[in-house]
């Protein structure tokens, strides 16, 4: 018979604690009796399991609880109804709710027009509309670098030196 790596060692362990408790059993001169020991303690300890479990329902009561419907009936039924027309709009009942983000999104503080984190410039996060990199930056209006051309993930592209001192405010973010 294969013997799997993780049952070996179940069989092992069991041969040891075995041993400790004074049962002479060891699984590499007697491979059969460690095994068949083992099983004998696995049934033994699912005999028991069952047994207390069954004599705290009989003390407690409860067993109606410990049945499970179907999973076809738990997976498979919805009490929403929806109907389509042809055209694939809802007739009856209602679309599905989206589900919301605990956080807060498009939020724009401080008079900013994006948010933080639409920008990201030489290791630094910031926003978009005034490239400040300062989370509590004001938004001033201004574009600090407005003729850095921004790469499509919101970060300066690297095109040498900069001329900072003009304000291209008809370019597009």
């Amino acid at each position: 018979a294969v013997v799997s790596t993780q049952s070996r060692g179940k069989l092992q362990l069991f041969a040891w604690e075995a041993n400790q408790r004074g049962s002479s059993v060891h699984l590499q001169a007697e491979p059969t009796k460690a095994a068949l020991l083992h099983t004998e303690y696995e049934k033994r300890k699912d005999d028991f399991k069952t047994e207390v479990s069954k004599s705290i329902i009989d003390r407690y009561g409860g067993e109606e609880h410990l049945a499970a419907p179907p999973k076809e009936l738990i997976f498979a039924s919805t009490e929403e109804y929806v109907e389509y027309s042809r055209t694939g709009k809802i007739v009856k009942g209602q679309e599905k709710v989206v589900p919301k983000s605990k956080y807060q999104e498009d939020i724009h503080v401080n008079g900013h027009t994006t948010v933080y984190g639409s920008f990201y410039s030489e290791g630094k996060w910031g926003y978009r509309c005034c490239r400040a990199t300062y989370k509590q930056a004001y938004c001033t209006g201004r574009t600090a670098g407005a003729d850095v051309p921004l790469n499509e993930g919101g970060s300066v592209e690297d095109h040498g030196s900069v001329n900072t001192e003009t304000n291209d405010r008809s370019r597009p973010l």
